[in-house]
């Protein structure tokens, strides 16, 4: 629900019912919920059906228009990945160490990398983090950029 509230959009969130074996099964819990969060579709538990649901598109538009919020968002740091977009470092077995707040980070932990963000392996096997590249202690000292 808050990601339609953060997008402005409709969210259907869709899972199979399914049995595949004794160890594996599906519960299929679905919703569809639109734009202020509000749950317009709700499919319990190991309902096996297929639901369809009508949307009318022009109410994002509606709900755009009062509360234009999404123009402000900044596109360099919520965009969608491309080859374009991304920097990848290229030298895995570059010890180089990158300083981001108080940690040392090697660069063969990075595996993404833009010119305003940093996707990292933390040192916990398995744990990610994404954060902007450089770092402050508040928002207060970020910049326009």
């Amino acid at each position: 629900r808050a990601r339609a509230i953060d997008n402005q959009c409709f969210v259907v969130a869709a899972a199979q019912v399914a049995s595949q074996n004794r160890k594996r099964q599906s519960y299929g819990y679905c919703l569809v919920v639109d734009r202020w969060g509000r749950v317009i579709l709700h499919m319990n538990l190991y309902s096996r059906l297929v639901r369809t649901i009508d949307i009318d598109l022009r109410y994002i538009e509606q709900v755009r228009e009062k509360m234009p919020f999404i123009q402000y968002r900044r596109r360099d740091l919520c965009t969608l990945m491309s080859p374009t977009t991304i920097i990848v470092p290229i030298d895995d077995k570059n010890e180089e160490k990158i300083v981001w707040g108080q940690l040392e980070i090697r660069r063969n932990q990075i595996f993404l990398r833009s010119r305003l963000r940093l996707a990292f392996v933390n040192k916990k096997t398995g744990y990610v983090v994404v954060s902007p590249f450089h770092c402050v202690e508040q928002f207060s000292q970020l910049n326009r950029e």
